[in-house]
């Protein structure tokens, strides 16, 4: 057969438009030029073909959901029964008529009836197989048409050239086999002009983190090609389809749900501003632009976040009374971590009324430590028996304070005894601390009942349990070795020893 050829043409690609905002259109070769023998020949009774298009002409990864080819004119009956394959090669030429690629290295994505249409691809082929293209290889594309008999004459599809030998077909008057199709009938350099759909690929590794209670981190990597990236977020959860061809920035909303926070190249970024202790979703595209208007985007993947709770400034985990001589109180308290804290007041009362009560002539400056802090002072003027109540003020530093209490003691002059160092419920100490490679962790238990202690990160991702179960009243001791749930070797950094135990869940860093 011959090949009518009008004109020489350059290879041109280009992305054209199409109204599926999750597809891109990658037109490859331009021009008026036509072939009558590519994919396939209407005046033969049976062909088969093998086009083998590079990834410098394609260069977008993704799944392939449908081609198109553009019929000029001509023969276009009897010729309507097509398979299609595609496959990665690493060929870029055919090297002979019989160097067929094998089909059996190929996927099967269409078999059934295409309508040969006249116009602008307009022979459409939407697979049902679609075909996930890596942007690594190239790709060939086989056609093998099996309706019997023929047009009667020749109907033509618009070509282009792309180099020596990158087609390869046969005409016969039977019907041909793939698997064993025989001697060709010609190579060429005059490839299909062809328009590819394919559905541009998500970021992927995505994540959403809180960093605090106004702040989560996004992070990203980009696809293969690599595209932009675009982010929205939510309050429910709900998201509309950004519309093709849009070009969207950020403070932009979806139609449908989401307001556009980032788009860009970037692989992260921090949502600030937030609201502590608020769930955030989040939907992130690939956005796949010729940077005029023709604008697309991938499905989208979703994440989401809380923020985190705020952070009290002083986290108490005891406070007591205790007579030790004739007229002395002794009052211990224990904080777990304490943050912009000035100092510690003292108000005492004979009757459960902080509004009444008189405060102590004592200021006790805070450590402003996130490690454990034992603080004791001393009531001198206590006069008579009787019960008293106590209350401990934490002021900060910005004025504002908080109460905690009140606890009580039954003063009795006659029987003054010295007590026993009451037992902190938590995490009593931590030594040494920095440590390497083993921390030495002590626990007290006011009670006996379910403890758990563990290891978080910074992040407040779980590290490791170090401990799950019942303990009786006291102290009990626990070693970390540094090592994570499948003893591998944390980095050096900040870690959270946290206790949880009778609805308590004091931590030392």
């Amino acid at each position: 057969m011959r090949n009518t050829l009008k004109t020489m043409l350059t290879l041109c690609l280009f992305m054209t438009v199409f109204t599926a905002s999750w597809a891109i259109a990658i037109q490859v070769g331009t021009g008026t030029a036509t072939s009558d023998v590519l994919p396939i020949n209407t005046n033969a009774d049976y062909s088969y073909s093998q086009q083998i298009y590079t990834q410098a002409q394609i260069n977008q990864a993704g799944w392939i959901k449908s081609i198109s080819f553009h019929f000029d004119s001509g023969g276009n009956t009897n010729s309507d029964d097509w398979d299609v394959y595609l496959g990665h090669t690493s060929k870029t030429s055919f090297s002979g008529v019989a160097d067929w690629i094998p089909v059996g290295d190929l996927t099967l994505v269409y078999g059934g009836t295409v309508t040969i249409s006249t116009g602008y691809f307009a022979t459409l082929i939407t697979f049902t197989t679609p075909f996930y293209y890596n942007n690594t290889d190239n790709l060939v594309i086989a056609i093998d048409e099996n309706a019997p008999g023929n047009a009667g004459s020749n109907g033509s599809f618009r070509r282009f050239s792309s180099g020596d030998y990158t087609g390869l077909y046969r005409n016969y008057t039977s019907n041909i086999d793939p698997k064993s199709p025989g001697t060709g009938t010609r190579r060429t350099g005059n490839l299909s002009q062809i328009r590819f759909d394919i559905e541009i690929d998500n970021p992927t590794d995505v994540t959403a983190i809180p960093y605090s209670e106004t702040q989560i981190d996004l992070s990203w990597t980009r696809n293969s090609t690599p595209d932009k990236v675009m982010v929205a977020w939510s309050s429910t959860n709900d998201f509309g389809t950004p519309v093709y061809g849009t070009n969207y920035s950020a403070g932009d909303t979806i139609t449908d749900g989401g307001t556009v926070i980032y788009k860009g190249s970037d692989t992260s970024f921090s949502h600030t501003s937030l609201s502590e202790n608020t769930t955030y979703y989040y939907k992130l595209w690939s956005v796949k632009s010729d940077g005029l208007y023709n604008v697309a985007y991938s499905p989208g993947v979703t994440t989401s976040a809380r923020t985190l709770a705020q952070t009290l400034p002083v986290e108490l985990s005891s406070f007591t009374a205790a007579l030790y001589s004739f007229n002395h109180v002794k009052l211990q308290w224990v904080t777990q971590s304490e943050t912009n804290v000035s100092g510690f007041r003292i108000y005492r009362n004979t009757e459960d009324l902080l509004e009444t009560a008189e405060m102590l002539d004592l200021f006790i400056p805070a450590t402003n430590t996130s490690q454990m802090k034992v603080y004791i002072a001393t009531d001198k003027e206590i006069f008579e028996e009787g019960i008293y109540y106590f209350w401990l003020e934490n002021v900060d530093l910005n004025g504002e304070s908080d109460f905690h209490g009140p606890i009580h003691i039954n003063i009795t002059f006659a029987d003054a005894p010295t007590p026993e160092v009451p037992l902190v419920q938590g995490i009593n100490n931590a030594y040494p601390n920095p440590f390497n490679p083993t921390v030495n962790i002590t626990c007290g238990m006011v009670k006996g009942g379910q403890a758990s202690v563990q290891v978080y990160n910074t992040r407040g991702q779980l590290v490791k349990t170090l401990f799950t179960g019942t303990k009786e009243k006291g102290t009990f001791k626990l070693q970390w070795n540094g090592t994570d749930q499948y003893d591998r070797k944390m980095p050096s950094g900040i870690y959270l020893i946290r206790m949880d135990s009778n609805g308590k869940n004091p931590c030392v860093k």
